[in-house]
């Protein structure tokens, strides 16, 4: 077909085998490619704009089924999307001028990408992953203090001063080298 990614479409093509989920095939009015960058076409339905040569479950893979490069059995997964990469062609780097000298010293507008790695997705997959029926266990590696110390109030009870004792522990963690976030506000602590 030649179509630029995101622009391909089974509408006009000839000579090709063309195979369709079942969900397309039962969907109308989609929208699709024109088989030319930079252009769609609006409520195209199977069957009226393209006829497939085959229509089948093909977006739904299925434990075991095989690979279709090696034959390996496919073993099925959860995962979390926390990246992303999106090709931008010369649509930017056309309007900025962003431009190369290609080896006959013709310019040419550079292909561009963009490339992302959500910080927010990455802490909410660490709380999915790394929690227990009381809430969060950070990892170390992520976890923004080693300890968090909190002093607790001990009404009626005796013995060492529950501040005093939060103290001393403070600084002997503080000079063992463990990153302390020491809560020890009188009236707001827990």
């Amino acid at each position: 077909v030649g179509a630029e990614p995101g622009y391909g479409s089974p509408v006009g093509v000839t000579g090709a085998l063309i195979v369709v989920d079942d969900l397309v095939a039962d969907s109308p009015n989609l929208i699709s490619g024109a088989n030319e960058e930079g252009y769609h076409l609006l409520n195209v339905n199977c069957g009226r704009d393209y006829k497939p040569d085959v229509v089948a479950d093909i977006i739904s893979a299925s434990e075991g089924a095989p690979c279709s490069e090696c034959g390996s059995p496919l073993h099925l997964a959860r995962g979390i999307e926390v990246g992303n990469i999106f090709k931008l062609g010369t649509r930017y780097s056309i309007a900025l001028g962003a431009l190369y000298d290609d080896p006959q010293g013709v310019k040419q507008p550079i292909v561009m990408g963009s490339y992302g790695i959500g910080v927010g997705r990455l802490l909410a997959t660490a709380a999915e992953i790394h929690n227990d029926e009381h809430g969060l266990i950070w990892p170390a590696s992520i976890a923004p203090f080693d300890v968090h110390l909190v002093v607790l109030p001990r009404p009626g009870k005796s013995g060492a001063a529950p501040l005093d004792v939060a103290e001393k522990l403070y600084t002997d963690l503080q000079a063992a080298g463990i990153e302390v976030l020491y809560d020890d506000r009188e009236d707001a602590s827990p």
